[in-house]
This record gives C-alpha cells, structure tokens and sequence, in this order.
C-alpha cells in the first residue's frame, strides 16, 4: 500500500510539472468521456431504470393487430376482446385495460384539461399500484350505470387542491359529471404517459368488436415464458375469429414486454448512438496514447536511471499506469460535468410528452459506469506507451545528446498507426452525420399537403349535458367558427376532429358500391370529421369536384371528400366524383357520395407515406373534441388571445385547450431526426477536431525528432519548398490511408442507419465523397503549422543543437 501511495504521489508531482501536457490529455479524454456518459444517460433513462410498478419485468403488452395491409397498423383491443382474453388466458394472473383520454376537470377552481386515462378496475392491481391515499378501484366500480369515482395523481393533487388532507370523498366534475375522487396515486405514478387523473372504463353501448381502441397490460403467472403465453394467447384469438368472423376475421393478438412496447424503436438508436461515442472515445485515447508515446521518448534517460539504479520493468510499468490512470480520472470528473451541461441540451429537445418515469438525470448508475469506463480507458491507452517506455535502451540513452528509444522505428510505427485509425473513425462518424443531416433536411422539404407556417390550433372540448345532443354541438362549434373567421387578421377558420400532424387516428372500412359486403374484406382509410370551411383555412388544394356546403353540414348529409391516394387507388385517373362507397356491411348503411378529390395531407409523420383519407361533414361523426384551425394574414401566435375570448363569449363552458401555432406543431413532428442528427453532427465535430489535433501531434513531434535530417537536407541544397512539402506529405499520406480504410468501414456501418434515413441511401456517393475531402483538408490544414516550423528552420543551428 505504500508503494502505491508512493506511486500517486511521484505521478501528481510529475504531471503537474507537465501542465500543458496534462491539460491536453485530461480535456481530450475528457470530450470522449463527457459524450459517452450523455447517451449512457439516456440508455439508462429509457433501456435499464426499473419502471415503477411491482416486478415489471413480468408485465406484457397485449394488442391486436390486422393481418393484412392496413393503415390501422394493429395497435389496440376491443373491449369485449379484452373480457374474452382476461377471463380465458390461463398464462396470467391478472390482465388490466385502459385508453388515455383527455378530461375537463371543474369544480371550485377555473375549468382545465387534463390528461389522463380510462382504466379497467384490475388496471393498477395489475401493475402491483395501490393509492398513497383512499382506495382503489373495484370491480363494482367498473360496471355501466355507478356512480362516477376518480383516482387523482400526487401532482394533481398539489397544483389543484392544495394537497387538501379531506381530499378523499371530495366531488369534482369530470366532463360535466359528477365524479367522487377515492384515492391519491403515489407521487411517481403517471400512468400511462403522463395522467393525472383516472376514471373506470364502464361498459358502454360503443364497446362492439369491430371498435379496437384499448391497451391491454398483462402479468404473467409465475414459471410462464413469453412462448407459452403466446401461444396460448393465439389460440384464443383464433377461436374468437371463428366465433365472430364479421368483426374478428383478419386480427390477430399480440404480445410483447412492456419494455420493448415502450421503447422499442429507440433501443436500436441509443445502440447505435452508443457505438459511435464509442468511436469519439477511441480516437481521444489514440490521441493521448500519441501524447504518452511522445512524452516516452523524452523520458528514456529518466527511465534508464531508474533501470540502472535497481528499478524493476514491473515497477515503471506501474508508475507510467499510474500516471494514465490519474489522467483518466482526472478526466472522468471534467467529463461528468460536461455531460450534466450537454444532457441538459438533450433534454431540452425532446418532447415534453415522454413518459413521466424517464428521468433523465446522472444518477449512481451512470456515476459508476463513468469510473469504469474510466480505469478501463486509463489502461487502454495508457499500456502501450507504457511498455515501450519501460523497456528503455540503456547505452543508447545514457548518452549525451541522444534522442532515445522514442524515435525508433517501431514506435514511429505506432504512432502512425494511432493516427490513422483516428482518421477512419473520424470519417465513419463524418459520414453517419451527414446522412442524417441531409436525410433530416429532406423531410423538411416533404410537402406536408397544408400550410403550416400561418395556422394557428387549438382544441374545444364540448362536455356537460348541454352538448349531449348533435345539434347544440354543431350550433356552438358554428358561432365560434363564423365569429373567428370575422376576426381581423384572420383569413379562415375550420375545425377537424384531429389535428394533423399528430399521433392520434380514427380509421373506418368502406366498401365500393357493388362490391360483395364481405367481413374483413374492407378497404380502410384514416377519417376525419370537419367544416366547411376546414380546407380552405389550412389551404388543402382541391383537384375536383367541390368541397361541403352549409347545408350539407347541418344535415348529415351522406357526401364524402376522398384525398388523392384513395382516388387513383380504385378509380382510373383518381376520377372518383360522383362515386359512392358504403360503411359498414349492412345493407341498409347509406351509400356517401363522394363530391371532392384533395391533395394528399400528412396527417401523422411527415416521412411517411400518405394512406388513404376522407373527410365528412361534422354532423356526421359529431366529436366532443375538436381543434379550431385558424389561418393568419400575420403572426398566428398573436390571435390565441382574441380567439379565446370569442370562445368564452360564445360557449363560456367550453375549454379552450392545446392552444400551438402549427410550425410548433411541424417541429415537434420531426423532433427525432432533428434530435438524431444534432447528436451525431456534434459526436463527429468533436472527432474531426480530435483527428486534428492527432495529425497535428504526431507531425509535430516526428518535425521535433527530423531536426538534424531537415538540417541536412538544407545545407545539401534543399530548398524551403521542398522541406515544406516533404512534412505535408507526411501528413497527407497517413490521412489518405485513414481515409481510405474509413470509407471501408463506413460502407459497412452505415447500413444499420437505414431504418433513420429518409430519402437518402446509406452509400450516398456524394456524401463519402465530401466528408473524405473534408477530413483530408482538415489533416493537410493540421500539418501546416509543423510544416511552416520546418520550412523556416537554420540548418546551422540545427546541425549546431543536435
């Protein structure tokens, strides 16, 4: 232990004699380490933090999917579905249901939405969730027809009601309903997403088969696997089709953790994001590894003395690591405060709507994982220059004058070697970047179908008795619309059932008329209720036809405008006016006319392609919940304040909610690619700049060693020029042999970013092409400065000094 001691002791007085040396060591691994601790951060926020239920690794996710070709996608039970399921399956102990909702919340306080869910009773049992506060849910709570009870969140239970200790038995208005608050969640249940308030499902005259819209969570009985349960699982879904073949034909059960159902399309980037840190810490160990080489070299008398006065091979070799180490530790801690400041950055980009249970912090697991990564960095590069070093030539470095064992072949060898391998990585890394970059620039100029850049949205909610009818819906979504459109700087107003550009769709079948009402044999199209005016105030082109009149509105007329995809899909030339389709597989569901063809509208993710649309009037599909789309001659933030007002005067009930301009909308559509390709531009900045700094190392150092060549060379007739050219092509050699490998490599990696790319191929020849120039510009800029140094060198004075 003493020895040790002795040894950290000797290695902080020796680096801190070296600062310059020091600084640069500790700040390049410092960079490789920071970067690498931020998306371990995330890897542990979203792939490793327990979620907060009882034994979640138990939990499955039970769906439904359509098996064939459908733009539902199969997401979602029906609930009587999920009865079947949860009475039959014999492969867990208890299956839970819920669908997240939005809820009007009144009371003694102003009126607010909020987010939440409608659970079944066995929901939170399910998770292993009991209430901080009050009771839980029970089966006679779950039944059509009780009295309305509410479980609120912690936090909801802080910003409403001032954490009232009588809080339990208290009465609120849900939706304009009467509801009794049970019981407060503890503070870290948010389930799903982000709730903060809980209704029971209850049974109702919508719940038919054919209406998939819950999420069903599971929990596995002890000793189950994941096959069984399965298997079991496709069984009873198979006897369901049998039993219902109009509503069940064609749908499948699915089963998944709850881990890769949350999170299961970002597992691949975070790896993937983790890789390539992983590259950005390889490159500022090669670096240091240079920096230790050289640092060798002009210890090799030092060294030799130690030798010579009786110091084993062992003993240097494990002071040199304890100087790595100390370097490495040193900084790890300058790492971890530039992750905190950078995973800061991070989250700031992402979506206030995750989960509640990602926190994104640095917390001890991330600390330890550092420390590792640290001591094992710390022996990475720090081994090889220390077993060259220890193995000092004797004779050679006891003499005056002699440059050491640091400039021999080998170890020029290696540090060459260092050098390239941190110009492949940089360009494997350049290359990623910038097919993310210009993918990402390519969904930007993805024509969304509308404009976005002048709409204002915002969502209504009509609840309460006095909107159960259609007609005092219409009525009052009518008056706020005219109202709105006569405001000044307003140059349309409409409403939708569902925004675009966001998660939520509504699909519905539809058969063409005179085809065989088969069951399961539907086309399917995503549907949207709207006004009249809707397409003129996002500015939705019109191909044919025409779009609703007023008097189709207040009618529920059976008139239908289809979007271009539906069109050429099943009519030659997409000439559908006139044509009628048909809902349902009755005989005596209307036929709708189609009357207009639009332009296709991104109605969810802007790289994806467009499905087939179709919108109806209002009166027809008569949503609780709209958004008032509002297009402006100006700035369309600025009209949220008027518009309010018009709502409170003509509907005073109603909440106004949601309230984004649609850029907002936009960007937040396409925070993935935008956060992926920031991320990645950042981790290759920092390898360019550390290739820069190798390149700018090892010509510097191997100028430093050449002193008495170069002198040579002058006093035999070697000109300036020559000598300057000579270091540059040394320089550019190693970076045209990193470049090349590099290309190699990149071939062969950028293919797992396929899945990421959109509208760009992973071997994009433009894009290897420019990002190898790039990184041989960068190594031939680095060798400049050393090269400039040796151009100007007095071979008089060099032959002199030698």
């Amino acid at each position: 232990m003493d020895t040790i001691a002795q040894d950290v002791r000797y290695a902080v007085r020796t680096l801190l004699k070296q600062r310059g040396f020091t600084l640069v060591s500790v700040l390049c691994l410092a960079l490789g380490i920071g970067v690498n601790t931020v998306i371990f951060s995330c890897l542990n926020a979203i792939l490793l933090r327990p979620f907060p239920y009882t034994h979640p690794g138990a939990l499955v996710v039970l769906t439904e999917g359509a098996g064939r070709e459908s733009p539902r996608g199969g997401s979602a039970l029906s609930y009587p579905d999920y009865v079947d399921y949860a009475a039959s399956a014999r492969s867990f102990t208890s299956v839970g249901a819920y669908a997240s909702r939005t809820f009007t919340l009144a009371g003694s306080a102003e009126a607010e939405r909020v987010e939440g869910a409608r659970v079944s009773a066995s929901m939170f049992p399910t998770l292993g969730l009991v209430p901080a506060r009050g009771r839980g849910f029970e089966p006679a709570d779950d039944r059509p027809g009780v009295a309305g009870v509410a479980l609120i969140s912690d936090g909801l239970w802080e910003r409403r009601f001032s954490r009232d200790p009588q809080i339990v038995g208290r009465s609120i208005e849900v939706d304009g309903n009467p509801t009794t608050i049970i019981g407060v969640m503890p503070p870290d249940v948010r389930f799903p997403g982000r709730a903060d308030l809980w209704l029971t499902h209850g049974r109702n005259p919508v719940d038919e088969r054919d209406n998939h819209y819950l999420q069903g969570i599971a929990r596995l009985a002890p000793g189950v696997s994941m096959e069984r349960a399965r298997a079991e699982v496709g069984t009873i879904g198979r006897a369901l089709a049998a039993r219902y073949p109009a509503t069940n034909e064609g749908w499948a059960p699915r089963l998944t953790t709850l881990r890769d159902s949350e999170v299961g399309e970002v597992r691949p980037v975070l790896l993937i994001m983790q890789a390539a840190v992983s590259f950005v810490l390889l490159i500022a160990c090669a670096n240091v590894a240079n920096l230790l080489m050289a640092r060798g070299a002009s210890r090799h008398r030092e060294i030799a003395i130690r030798t010579t006065l009786g110091a084993g091979r062992r003993r240097i070799l494990r002071q040199l690591l304890t100087e790595s180490l100390l370097i490495a530790i040193a900084a790890a801690a300058v790492g971890v405060l530039l992750a905190s400041w950078g995973l800061d950055v991070v989250v700031a980009m992402l979506p206030s709507s995750l989960p509640s249970w990602m926190q994104f912090t640095i917390d001890g697991r991330v600390l330890v994982f550092t420390l590792v990564m640290a001591v094992a960095t710390g022996l990475v590069f720090g081994l090889a220059p220390a077993l060259q070093a220890s193995r000092p030539d004797l004779t050679d470095a006891l003499k005056d004058g002699s440059r050491g064992a640091g400039t021999s072949r080998s170890g020029q060898r290696l540090r060459n070697a260092l050098v390239v391998a941190e110009v492949a990585l940089s360009l494997v890394l350049l290359i990623g970047a910038s097919l993310m970059m210009k993918s990402f620039l390519r969904l930007q100029s993805v024509d969304p179908g509308f404009d976005y850049r002048r709409s204002l949205a915002m969502q209504l909610s009509f609840v309460g008795t006095a909107y159960d009818a259609t007609e005092a819906r219409w009525s009052a979504l009518d008056r706020v619309v005219t109202e709105v459109s006569a405001l000044p700087g307003v140059t349309g107003a409409g409403a939708v059932s569902l925004t675009p550009l966001t998660t939520p769709n509504a699909i519905t079948g539809f058969y063409l008329d005179g085809e065989p009402l088969t069951a399961g044999r539907a086309h399917d199209a995503e549907v949207r209720a709207i006004t009249a005016e809707y397409f003129r105030s996002l500015g939705i082109s019109l191909l044919r036809g025409r779009t609703f009149t007023r008097p189709e509105m207040t009618d529920s007329a059976p008139v239908v405008v289809v979007n271009q995809t539906l069109a050429a899909r099943h009519w030659p030339n997409g000439d559908a006016v006139g044509k009628r389709i048909r809902w349902g597989i009755a005989t005596d569901d209307p036929l709708l006319t189609i009357v207009g063809v639009v332009s296709d509208v991104k109605q969810r993710q802007l790289g994806a392609p467009v499905p087939a649309q179709m919108w109806v009037p209002y009166t027809v599909y008569p949503y609780r919940t709209m958004t008032l789309m509002v297009a402006a001659s100006g700035d369309p933030a600025a009209l949220a304040a008027p518009v309010r007002a018009v709502v409170r005067r003509v509907a005073p009930t109603v909440p106004l909610y949601g309230v984004e301009t649609m850029r907002g909308i936009y960007a937040r559509s396409v925070w993935q690619p935008r956060l992926y390709g920031a991320l990645f531009t950042s981790f290759a900045v920092i390898a360019l700049l550390l290739a820069a700094a190798g390149v700018y190392s090892v010509i510097a150092y191997s100028v430093t060693q050449r002193l008495h060549e170069i002198g040579v060379r002058m006093a035999l007739g070697a000109k300036r020029a020559d000598v300057f050219r000579l270091v540059v092509q040394g320089g550019a050699r190693l970076a045209l042999i990193g470049v090349v490998l590099g290309t190699l490599g990149a071939l062969a990696a950028t293919r797992v970013l396929t899945t990421l790319l959109y509208g760009v191929s992973p071997t994009d020849p433009s894009v290897f092409v420019a990002m190898g120039a790039v990184l041989l510009g960068t190594a031939l800029v680095a060798s400049y400065v050393p090269a400039r140094r040796a151009a100007s060198l007095d071979p008089v004075k060099a032959l002199r000094n030698d």
